[in-house]
Formats: structure tokens, sequence, C-alpha cells
């Protein structure tokens, strides 16, 4: 809702400039054919189209002013409203951690907890102290037949402690065509 509001707001301020221009180029307009007032059959047509490309000129100008303007505008108005969604989520997360621990959802008492035998921890760490070797001797294994494959392929690979390629380089293959026959065979 603030987003369509900082959007309506913007909206309307960009309105009230680009009126404000018109009736002041208007104004100004008026005030310099008052001025300058000649008579058109005096002046040539050379004359009539300077005069015409000057007003043109004046005019893309200020449309290109009020654009920058509109541009720069909103530019500022989406910096704010990142900065208060920002400022939004900031608040959020303050009230979430205020909420009073009665109030919360899982309460943990005194009474519901239990203590864990340290048999069961140490079992624990073993189990997962295992898997994780195992884990490391699958992957030197899948490793090592990539090597071998990429050997196979005629590549010579290179790897790190961590199982990344640390160089790899093509090996020349025997060809597996005939040697005997001319590229260019003649007539």
């Amino acid at each position: 809702m603030k987003k369509i509001s900082l959007f309506l707001n913007f909206l309307i301020f960009s309105l009230i400039i680009l009126v404000g221009s018109f009736f002041y180029y208007i104004k100004n307009a008026k005030d310099s054919l008052n001025e300058g007032k000649v008579n058109q059959s005096s002046l040539s047509s050379q004359e009539l189209d300077k005069i015409v490309n000057k007003y043109i000129k004046i005019t893309n100008e200020e449309a290109l002013r009020i654009k920058i303007m509109s541009e720069k505008s909103l530019l500022e108005t989406k910096k704010k409203l990142t900065e208060l969604e920002r400022l939004s989520k900031i608040k959020q997360y303050k009230d979430d951690m205020n909420i009073p621990l009665a109030r919360q959802i899982r309460q943990d008492s005194q009474t519901e907890v239990e203590t864990i035998p340290a048999d069961l921890i140490n079992k624990n760490i073993y189990d997962i102290s295992q898997q994780d070797k195992i884990d490391l001797a699958d992957k030197k294994e899948y490793a090592r037949q990539w090597i071998q494959n990429a050997r196979k392929e005629g590549f010579l690979l290179e790897l790190s402690a961590d199982l990344e390629i640390i160089k790899y380089t093509p090996i020349r293959k025997p060809s597996q065509q005939d040697d005997s026959t001319d590229s260019l065979p003649s007539d």
C-alpha cells in the first residue's frame, strides 16, 4: 500500500512540475512575442525558418530538462523505497527477537530436558567419522577412475588434495590411420 501511495505522490508531483513548466513556457512565449513583434511579411523565409528552429530547439531543451528531472526524482523515490523496505525488515526482525519466551511456540522447561548419555554421543561421533571416511574413499576412487578415463581419451590430469583439477595436458596419440597414404594423391 505504501508503494502505491509513493508512486501516486511521485506521479502527482511530476504532473505539477509538467503543468507549471508548461504555463511558464507559455508566459515566456507571450512575453517574447510581445517584445519582438515583427511584421511577418517583411521577413524572408530563411529568417522565419531560423526563428521557428530557435523555438523548436528551446522546446526540445525544456522537454529534455523535464525528462531528466522526472528520471532523477524517480531514482530518488526508488532509493527511498528500498531503504524503507530494508528498515521494515530490520524492524520486523527486532520485533521477532523481542517476543518473550512465554509467548514463543516452543518452550523447553527444566523437567522436559533429558540428559544424553556420553556413550550415545560417542557412538554418534564415531558413526559420523566413519561415514566421512567412506565418503572420502568413494571420492578418491571416483577421481582415480576419472583420471584413468581421461588418459584413455588422451589427456593427463593432475588433481589437488581437494580432488580439484590443477592441470591437464593433452597426450599425443598415434594416428589411427595408415601413414603410407598420401594426403594429396596424384592422378
